[in-house]
């Protein structure tokens, strides 16, 4: 089992670089255990499999 990584953020949904290189990452990790967590108020989440709005589960 190779490593894994886990981001934690809240800004995936915000229209900038940072939240555009999270997106980029979550892309090209997707096979390779890559998995960001936000904790955005957005609630029109797209659906990556390895993005998880952790606000939805309150």
């Amino acid at each position: 089992m190779g490593d894994r990584v886990v981001l934690f953020t809240d800004t995936i949904q915000d229209l900038n670089g940072v939240s555009r290189f999270i997106q980029d990452m979550a892309d090209y990790g997707k096979d390779d255990g890559f998995y960001a967590i936000s904790s955005s108020s957005f609630r029109n989440f797209p659906d990556k499999g390895n993005v998880v709005n952790a606000i939805m589960y309150l």
